[in-house]
């Protein structure tokens, strides 16, 4: 059995006496601190005999591989991961060997298990124990799973969350979260909740009418005005503070371990006529001509995808990815070329991560790796080669940010180098972290393709100083012209 570092030790023993008094808390704790181990501790302090695990699906094989390393003997472990029918044979399995054995058990699924009405039926039962890993997946109040997620919770004894990331976006982000974990904490109505912490106000949109088109028509009576009310700032963040503290134990990463330094390299690359012309003139309008055929974006949300897409050398027309840029595969061929010079020992070359948006990107990543001479592996929706890079058996691995942000140890590797990102702040830490956490006994630096004069800088510089993403490039693109 892993003996618990000190941090480790306090945060069980705060969250034990939060849950037996309360029967719900947060661990907040910071990447790499050992949620994981954190929440086995408590487990095994409460005396649960039954634990039901919800988990990004990435982070679910994670659980099975944790106890093994750590606790092994203590659990039976299940992870249900698939199709429904799937899962639901696999957890009514498990729960028919609980009442042979009377084991200690733990099943483990991923969030989506919530979606699906049988299934959902399935996990609503008496729960010793309910623990919701990343629980900021269930943030969204008016979200069908955070409200199948405070139901499931409703019947177990205890309830426990854990997540780095509480807040993502905004404070309002906590009460869906305690919703799954003590109801009576923040209150039970969301829109009560968020008069009391924010500060909103009214706007006027405009809509189309939907017999004729027009946003105001006197023969359809119809004014096209709709009133919106929309957050403009916070309030009593102290007092949520206060309740916050009474339910959460927070540690830094930083504050209780010590790792190694890092360093950032912004790797510019400059696109060539082609994809330069493309951008400026979809970034002027909705659509852009180019010998294959249109680039078209149906409202400015699109635009700024297909924006991003132009900066990674692709186009998307009639549903289908062109190439018709090569700057940033260069790059990357370039870094994976040195990188595989450096040797680890005589026969392995430098593990590598490279981290990408869209799955366009990471057939372009593996690609360019083979070619490099390199064993290339994946982790994104529907393939996840995490196993066999734990193994060696691959030295670089594709990842797509949303899919491998979370739940994951790369510390086998000291370079990373991101190809794309997504807009999310969230997605980003958590990808930075799955390097530079505990284990990670290496100077870790951080390669970013860049194409210059794009949409890459600004995000590039608003996540750096962890600002909202979405605003700042929609601020670029209202008051510069681009390329």
């Amino acid at each position: 059995m892993t003996k618990l570092w000190s941090h480790q030790e306090e945060a069980a023993a705060r969250l034990v006496g939060m849950m037996t008094k309360h029967g719900g808390a947060m661990a907040a704790l910071g990447m790499g601190c050992g949620k994981t181990l954190v929440a086995l501790e408590v487990a095994r302090r409460l005396n649960v005999r039954t634990m039901l695990v919800c988990a990004p699906l990435s982070v679910v094989p994670v659980w099975a591989y944790q106890v093994k390393t750590h606790r092994p003997g203590e659990w039976d472990v299940t992870t249900a991961t698939g199709s429904t029918r799937t899962k639901m044979k696999v957890i009514a399995s498990a729960l028919e060997r609980l009442d042979v054995t009377h084991h200690n058990s733990i099943i483990v699924t991923n969030y989506e298990s919530l979606d699906a009405p049988q299934l959902y039926q399935t996990l609503l039962r008496p729960w010793d124990l309910v623990v919701w890993d990343e629980s900021h997946r269930i943030k969204a109040p008016m979200g069908k799973r955070s409200q199948r997620a405070a139901l499931v919770a409703e019947r177990a004894r205890y309830r426990l969350a854990l997540t780095g990331t509480p807040m993502p976006h905004s404070p309002l982000d906590v009460w869906g979260q305690f919703r799954a974990i003590d109801k009576g904490l923040l209150g039970p109505s969301w829109y009560g909740f968020r008069a009391r912490f924010a500060v909103t106000q009214q706007q006027i949109t405009r809509q189309s009418c939907p017999k004729c088109g027009a946003t105001g028509c006197s023969a359809c009576e119809w004014t096209g005005r709709r009133f919106v009310e929309t957050i403009c700032g916070f309030r009593n963040l102290d007092v949520l503070g206060k309740l916050l503290d009474a339910r959460t134990v927070r540690q830094d990463t930083l504050d209780v371990i010590s790792l190694p330094p890092t360093m950032d390299v912004n790797v510019r690359v400059e696109l060539g006529n082609k994809a330069r012309r493309a951008y400026r003139e979809l970034y002027a309008t909705l659509s852009a001509e180019i010998a294959e055929g249109r680039i078209q974006a149906s409202n400015g949300a699109v635009r700024l995808l297909r924006l991003q897409q132009l900066t990674s050398g692709f186009a998307m027309v009639d549903n289908e990815p062109v190439t018709i840029d090569t700057a940033k595969a260069d790059a990357l061929r370039d870094l994976l070329e040195d990188m595989s010079s450096s040797w680890v020992d005589e026969t392995h070359n430098e593990p590598v991560v490279v981290f990408a948006l869209f799955r366009r990107d990471l057939d372009v990543i593996d690609a360019i790796a083979r070619e490099c001479g390199r064993t290339v592996g994946r982790i994104e929706g529907g393939r996840n080669d995490y196993q066999a890079w734990l193994a060696g058996d691959i030295d670089t691995l594709a990842v797509q940010i949303q899919a491998g942000g979370l739940g994951i140890d790369l510390t086998r590797a000291r370079y990373a180098i991101y190809y794309s990102v997504s807009w999310s702040l969230g997605d980003y830490q958590q990808s930075r972290a799955r390097l530079h956490r505990p284990g990670q006994q290496r100077n870790v630096t951080y390669y970013h393709l860049i194409a210059e004069g794009t949409t890459d800088e600004v995000v590039r510089d608003t996540l750096e100083r962890k600002g909202d993403v979405v605003a700042s490039v929609m601020e670029h693109l209202t008051t510069t012209r681009g390329l």
